[in-house]
């Protein structure tokens, strides 16, 4: 079983927030941090699984693939794959 996990930043007060997406939870928080989310910040936490493999995160995946990605207006999106929330 193949998993991705894709974490989202967000403040109460305030629209939007960071998000990182990664092959673990920890790298996934890593990358939304690097992409400026704050250490105080609440995280919703999805797991993302699939028989088949994750395509690379520079590109779309072809037919053999799954994805997951957020999209430029903030949505969550996946594709051949389950999701799960973990955390909110």
């Amino acid at each position: 079983m193949n998993e991705r996990w894709i974490v989202k930043s967000f403040d109460p007060k305030t629209i939007g927030g960071n998000w990182g997406v990664g092959a673990t939870r920890e790298e996934a928080v890593a990358n939304a941090r690097k992409a400026g989310a704050k250490k105080r910040d609440k995280f919703r936490v999805w797991r993302f699984t699939s028989e088949l493999p994750f395509a690379p995160i520079d590109r779309g995946a072809f037919n053999d693939e799954a994805d997951c990605w957020v999209g430029q207006d903030g949505s969550t999106n996946w594709i051949r794959c389950e999701r799960e929330l973990i955390e909110e």
